[in-house]
């Protein structure tokens, strides 16, 4: 059985967890934090790029079918 997406960031955020902390007590919490946040929203837009590639169109309703995959096996829970 494939594994949902939340399932996946989920063993990747567990795996990065130690390595953010380090950086964050040599570079400084709110430095670590920003390039996150910014990591984060570039990672996004990249999903959606990619998701709407895979679709073919890129409204709500193709996110709302997605998103509703991401909590297959109760992944929201």
């Amino acid at each position: 059985m494939e594994m949902t997406i939340l399932e996946k960031r989920t063993i990747v955020a567990e795996e990065l967890a130690p390595v953010l902390k380090a950086f964050a007590r040599e570079l400084g919490f709110g430095k670590v934090r920003e390039t996150l946040a910014e990591a984060n929203i570039n990672s996004s837009r990249k999903f959606g790029r990619e998701l709407s590639d895979k679709l073919g169109s890129a409204t709500i309703t193709d996110f709302v079918r997605e998103l509703k995959s991401w909590s297959a096996g109760g992944a929201w829970k």
